[in-house]
């Protein structure tokens, strides 16, 4: 979301540099020799001292924006300095060579005691040599830096290592992938692995999905979830969900969209999937014999590029039994006489012909009925699981039950039924297909979420966690390919989410009512392949510089005007936006644009209740210093329990030069403060103007006179001393 929104990434800009920006300085412990010379021995290390600037060591800091948290590592080196002040010797002290990040990516493991403190972190690096190694860095070297911190550990959004992953190269223990490999995210693309991390000692629940499949996850670890009937997802972790799955009706609160179909690139196939799926559901494994008793069958065969041999018909039996030509030196190639199952080049194969595969199979031994829940009944384990394997890959939830053997019934194998509500056309013999799209108008059955049945709590353990690179931060886990999440910003992820498809739907309505809605009219007598064309032809029309389209003799193609006015979706855009910027409480910079509405005071409403959370997180970083690095710095140099303290000031406010200036102005006429070369420097500083040389302080001409905002006289210099005397009356 960050790299890719312009909100997003704007809101998250907004929320670091006010913080970065801030006047970050080191307050001494008093004002004697020796804590000052500590205080700005502190200052050198920590702000001017190391090899980055403190500018840059905040940026760092401030991705537990987007991490949840981030790690410094304190690098200690042996140095001479000397205070700034007359007379002071200049010696070797212990000092901060550099405070080096620790990108929270690469934190593979942070390991804790039987109390529940961190004790060290593991670090995958790189060595000089290319080659990964793992590095333990003590808690002693480190300072974390967390944000917005659920319970006690940092981290935790994480799956058992065993958890089935699916990849383009088939299925993978969450354990054997490391970063730089490739998942698929809940639309099926491909998303690389960025980013890996492994816990010990964990809470592990189990999640029980309508499907069958269970899930072992950590307590932390996030789901893009339904709630009831609600349409919008929106993300929740594991121990948000335990307790609450169900309702007292005992029906499931919880549901987990279904992925969209997986992509997998057209592969070379010996045999063309559909007449392999036909062959597979009804044909005799040691020849290439298929028996049918519908009457396209020789049709769709010829259709799908084979040729019939020979078809015999058995006495009293209206089935056909069906020779193509040249399959049976195919299927001994393939070693599939004999052996009948879903070679794995067609079940990861592209979208096309995986489902012809599935059309081969279910035009074979499926049925649909007329509320549209498809079934494939088969005895053989090897094809049932390779099926299940498909149809799962092409976006679509399945139930599996299973019968055991029953002799008496003639049944001598275990028969399973897959259950399934496909989103594509599951046929090619006409009388199931029009059954399929009859239960599909009359939407007699729509396609099901995952809904989560049970959440158990099983004990502690390992887990491991992977970042994607994609947009939403959800990748696939499971053979149900579950979508699950890793979001960073999670808050925002509901918003991003139909913002994202907003958009879509703004660019395709503004596309359809510019250029009408695209109709061919076929001659009479068009066959199905002429409709099936002109169908795909509609389809791909596009408006741009390469447009056209090359029309058969009789065809006709007109482009109807759409009724109405496009809906205005940029209201809804404009919403999402702001709630996004809400995330960070950056929602006062949306207001005036784009028709928004909004006062100076509502504004002002806004940015002070942001400027309060910034100076929250500033003086989050300060604690963290002063508790985890002011100390031992102090402690390696000095004989001193009194240590300094990091602070920030002028955080994200803005100051009204004039106003101000009155207000010092009577802070000085009634002795508030006094005017020395040190306080002349800061108001140098505060009103950005260049720093006196010399130390010598700016005197106050005699008959200065010292005005409020409306001119009035509150003071006047009476030449005897380096302060105005009061003048204002009572």
């Amino acid at each position: 979301m960050a790299t890719s929104d312009a909100t997003v990434d704007v809101s998250l800009r907004a929320a670091k540099t006010p913080v970065m920006g801030a006047d970050w300085f080191i307050e001494p412990f008093s004002d004697n020799e020796f804590d000052l010379d500590i205080a700005e021995f502190v200052e050198f290390n920590l702000l001017s001292g190391t090899g980055a600037p403190f500018l840059l060591i905040l940026e760092d800091i401030l991705r537990m924006y987007e991490f949840g948290f981030s790690v410094i590592e304190k690098v200690y080196e042996e140095r001479e300095w000397s205070p700034r002040r007359t007379g002071a010797n200049r010696r070797k002290y212990t000092m901060l060579r550099k405070l080096a990040p620790r990108p929270t990516p690469t934190i593979k493991e942070i390991v804790y005691d039987d109390n529940g403190g961190p004790v060290s972190i593991k670090q995958g690096a790189v060595q000089a040599d290319g080659k990964p190694v793992d590095v333990e860095i003590p808690i002693e070297k480190l300072i974390i830096f967390s944000n917005n911190k659920k319970g006690g550990n940092l981290e935790g959004k994480a799956l058992d290592p065993d958890t089935t992953i699916p990849t383009p190269d088939g299925f993978k223990r969450l354990d054997d992938i490391q970063i730089g490999d490739v998942v698929y995210d809940e639309n099926g693309e491909i998303q690389k692995v960025i980013a890996r991390q492994e816990w010990k000692d964990r809470p592990i629940f189990d999640i029980l999905f309508s499907t069958g499949e269970t899930i072992r996850c950590d307590a932390a670890h996030e789901w893009a979830i339904l709630y009831g009937i609600q349409k919008k997802p929106f993300v929740l972790s594991t121990s948000e969900m335990f307790g609450a799955e169900k309702r007292d009706t005992g029906l499931c609160n919880f549901s987990i969209k279904q992925s969209k179909a997986l992509w997998y690139p057209k592969t070379e196939q010996l045999v063309d999937p559909y007449i392999l799926g036909q062959w597979l559901g009804d044909g005799t494994a040691l020849t290439a014999e298929i028996t049918s008793g519908d009457s396209e069958f020789q049709k769709l065969i010829e259709e799908a590029g084979s040729t019939i041999g020979s078809v015999s018909v058995k006495p009293r039996e209206l089935a056909r039994t069906y020779i193509i030509q040249g399959l049976a030196t195919k299927l001994r190639v393939m070693n599939l006489k004999s052996n009948k199952h879903i070679p794995q080049n067609y079940i990861r194969a592209s979208y096309d012909q995986r489902l012809a595969l599935v059309q081969g199979l279910m035009d074979s031994d499926g049925h649909v009925d007329r509320w549209g829940r498809c079934e494939f009944v088969n005895t053989n384990e090897d094809i049932i699981d390779g099926f299940i394997k498909v149809v799962r890959s092409l976006g679509t939830k399945v139930r599996i039950y299973r019968k055991p053997p029953n002799p008496s019934q003639g049944r001598k194998k275990w028969t399973t039924r897959v259950h399934f509500v496909p989103g594509f056309p599951a046929f090619r013999l006409t009388r199931k297909l029009e059954r399929q799209r009859e239960a599909e108008k009359s939407k007699k059955c729509t396609h099901p979420h995952h809904q989560i049945k049970e959440i158990s709590f099983v004990g502690t353990g390992r887990t491991i966690c992977l970042e994607v690179s994609g947009e939403s931060h959800l990748f696939l886990c499971g053979e149900s390919l579950l979508p699950t999440c890793n979001s960073l910003l999670r808050t925002a992820y509901r918003p991003w989410y139909f913002k994202t498809n907003l958009y879509n739907i703004d660019g395709i309505q503004k596309e359809r009512h510019g250029m009408g809605f695209p109709v061919v009219e076929l001659p009479p007598g068009a066959k199905d392949a002429d409709i099936a064309a002109a169908h795909e032809m509609v389809t791909n029309i596009r408006t741009n510089e390469f447009g056209g389209v090359a029309l058969p003799a009789r065809w006709v193609l007109k482009f109807l005007d759409l009724p109405g006015q496009p809906v205005d979706v940029m209201r809804s855009i404009e919403h999402h936006n702001g709630a996004i910027m809400l995330n960070t409480m950056t929602q006062f910079m949306l207001l005036g644009l784009e028709g928004t509405g909004g006062g100076r005071a509502t504004s002002g409403s806004h940015q002070d209740m942001f400027n309060k959370s910034l100076r929250y997180v500033a003086n989050l970083i300060a604690d963290d210093f002063n508790l985890y690095c002011i100390p031992y710095l102090v402690g390696y140099n000095f004989d001193t329990d009194h240590f300094p303290k990091l602070r920030a000031r002028n955080i994200g406010e803005t100051k009204d030069l004039q106003q101000w200036a009155s207000a010092v102005s009577n802070l000085f006429a009634q002795n508030g403060l006094t005017p020395d070369i040190e306080t002349e420097q800061w108001i140098r500083t505060i009103i950005d103007a260049p720093l006196k040389r010399g130390g010598v302080q700016t005197p106050i001409l005699p008959g200065a006179v010292i005005t409020d905002q409306k001119g009035n006289v509150t003071a006047e210099n009476d030449g005897n001393s380096g302060a105005a005397t009061d003048n204002a009356e009572g």
